[in-house]
């Protein structure tokens, strides 16, 4: 399952909607491919039951040069350890932060302690520049979607045995 976060109509947010649109018809079979607005609750439902999920979107803050790509595993609690962080797993205080607030984090700390996190949650995201309205993307994200969309599609393939 692959979700692209974002607004196509927002410039750099629609990252994650351009990189669904181009997997349509070149991942296998039986991988779910949607569309999110970043709601922590539709994110949640989305995920839920999955084995794996795979998170695409833009993301702004931090030191990062506009269109660098940065790719987060998202580890399960174990047993028992719903709603602990893990020690040494960069949190989202130290992670770049979703374009849509409190979306992306708050979707997976409520997943993690209600123990709806898939048991593989891979985040994948571009740095973006530009968030006001418009559907061009930033010259720094435009030239990064085609890598975003082929790390995406490496990630949906070994995930399914492909």
């Amino acid at each position: 399952m692959a979700i692209g976060i974002g607004a196509e109509f927002r410039c750099d947010d629609g990252a994650g909607p351009a990189v669904i649109g181009r997997l349509r018809g070149t991942v296998p079979p039986g991988v779910e491919l949607l569309c999110s607005d970043g709601e922590p609750t539709r994110l949640m439902e989305a995920w839920t039951g999955a084995a794996a999920a795979i998170v695409i979107d833009a993301v702004c803050g931090g030191d990062a040069a506009p269109g660098t790509l940065h790719r987060v595993v998202v580890p399960a609690p174990a047993p028992g350890q719903a709603g602990r962080p893990t020690p040494g797993q960069p949190g989202p205080a130290r992670a770049p932060a979703s374009s849509h607030g409190l979306g992306l984090g708050a979707a997976i700390e409520l997943s993690r302690a209600l123990s709806r996190l898939p048991a593989l949650l891979i985040v994948h995201a571009v740095q973006g520049e530009a968030f006001g309205y418009g559907q061009a993307f930033s010259p720094a994200v435009a030239a990064a979607i085609d890598e975003l969309t082929a790390r995406v599609r490496a990630d949906l393939l070994r995930l399914s045995g492909a």
